[in-house]
């Protein structure tokens, strides 16, 4: 993942944007498709998670 997050951060340099990690990333689709009313099993399975 050090590699992902390195890009991340050279993108976010150039774009001009508040630095983010590919866990932030994750942690913001994931409560985005709770707010759209998707079920947390899909959501789950969707993350990779084994349980919920």
């Amino acid at each position: 993942m050090f590699a992902v997050n390195k890009a991340l951060k050279r993108a976010c340099k150039r774009a001009g944007v508040q630095e983010v990690t590919s866990h932030a990333l994750r942690h913001t689709h994931a409560s985005l498709l709770i707010l759209n009313g998707v079920s947390m099993t899909y959501i789950s399975q969707r993350l990779g998670h084994q349980t919920i």
